[in-house]
């Protein structure tokens, strides 16, 4: 690789970098200003005397909520990392299909997948004797990156949306936009940028992994696929098995 080449080559992955940066904090600050609106309205009305109902409507509300802002967060995020990678990555170059996946091909490269979740136990596991070393766990990051809310919202949200919408995101624009360098780096660098967006360490391995199957997958077969794995895992395997 020329100096020239080397330039460019850094100039596209800063950008790419900054375009998903921007994606998350889009994501981050309309959850975080919706969160805020809802947090003044409930002082409202507290102070006014309106109730807010039981405990358990007011956590099932809460859940709600959060699903639902999550996802006008993740539309916004979307439209605008679409929007700016409109020349390099369009829509039509996400969608395009590769080969035709058969039966065994599916079990085997499913097996694969779900290994992801030995992954992310063994994982867990030895980062919490890890960090219990020094007086700190890992039982909270663990809860977090386990538990679903018990509310219809949440689960659309899990189960659906969120996969269409990441894998449209890492395994669509971000793969397709690095591509030109090689398939290896665009499987490793989309893993490794969806791995970091989870902020939390032991889901971060594991999204590492998956990502990189993932990554495959679309490389090999297309996004339609990649969509279904990652349905099957969040919705079948965490949402109603978690």
């Amino acid at each position: 690789m020329s100096d020239l080449d080397r330039t460019r080559f850094k100039r596209e992955i800063n950008e790419i970098v900054f375009l998903l940066l921007l994606y998350q904090l889009v994501q981050f600050s309309t959850v975080f200003g919706l969160s805020s609106l809802r947090t003044l309205w409930k002082v409202l009305t507290q102070r006014a005397g309106v109730s807010i109902g039981d405990s358990g409507t007011f956590v099932q509300g809460e859940s709600s909520f959060g699903a639902l802002s999550s996802m006008i967060g993740f539309t916004l995020g979307f439209l605008i990392l679409a929007y700016r990678m409109r020349d390099r990555v369009p829509i039509r170059q996400i969608f395009k299909r590769g080969r035709r996946m058969d039966l065994p091909t599916f079990l085997q490269l499913f097996v694969l997948f779900m290994c992801g979740q030995t992954v992310f136990a063994l994982s867990a596991a030895m980062l919490d004797r890890f960090f219990h070393f020094f007086g700190y766990s890992l039982a909270d990051s663990v809860e977090r990156a386990t538990s679903v809310d018990p509310s219809i919202p949440m689960w659309v949200y899990v189960g659906f949306f969120a996969p269409l919408m990441e894998e449209m995101v890492y395994r669509g624009f971000l793969l397709q936009s690095v591509r030109p360098y090689g398939k290896r780096f665009a499987v490793l660098f989309s893993a490794m940028m969806f791995g970091g967006m989870h902020a939390n360490l032991p889901q971060s391995i594991f999204a590492l992994y998956i990502g990189m199957v993932l990554g495959y997958i679309a490389i090999e077969y297309g996004i339609g696929y990649t969509i279904l794995f990652h349905f099957l895992n969040n919705f079948v395997f965490g949402s109603l098995l978690g």
